[in-house]
């Protein structure tokens, strides 16, 4: 049984700034992050014969980490997935996925409660199957603040792996994860 609980301050990252300071980016120490978990190994001999070993070993493991501060802001990454992407968000998950949500009423508003669609445009939308769409276009009206889509690492992972020994001749050895 192991378990872990680091963290790292002043994380060395490239970030973009104003081409007005002369620069397109700097190299700075830019983000802390934390991380903690556990993983546990179990070993047992299934089978010991005269001609056949059969040792099986499970393992599982949890980890969790989290940006625990990030100068600037937040900092998108690189992502030719459409309209998601990862980003670098202070408090969130790594590797947590981001992206740009239909509108699902003509009047919602955006996190600092002014409207994505300004009061006089707005008679130009309908709803169509749960989500706003031009009238003229019909194309669908997307949010211009990312959200997070959640996270895409899991709880628990886990492998069994087996191994066969015939004869201590040959040996078969097979994992499922």
């Amino acid at each position: 049984f192991t378990w872990w609980k680091r963290s790292t301050e002043g994380s060395i990252f490239t970030q973009q700034v104003p081409v007005s300071t002369g620069a397109t980016n700097i190299l700075t120490n830019a983000i802390d992050l934390s991380s903690n978990g556990w993983q546990l190994s179990v070993n047992l001999p299934i089978l010991s014969s005269k001609n056949l070993t059969w040792d099986f070993t499970a393992n599982f493991g949890h980890q969790n980490s989290v940006f625990d501060k990030v100068q600037g802001g937040v900092i998108q990454l690189t992502s030719f997935a459409g309209s998601t992407g990862l980003a670098i968000v202070e408090g969130r998950r790594i590797g947590e996925i981001f992206g740009y949500k239909a509108l699902t009423s003509v009047g919602q508003l955006r996190a600092d409660k002014t409207p994505f669609i300004a009061a006089a445009d707005q008679s130009k939308y309908e709803i169509a199957e749960g989500k706003v769409v031009n009238k003229l276009t019909k194309s669908i009206f997307f949010s211009d603040e990312a959200e997070s889509f959640g996270n895409p690492n899991p709880t628990l992972v886990s492998s069994f792996i087996n191994t066969l020994n015939w004869k201590g001749i040959v040996t078969l050895g097979f994992q499922f994860d």
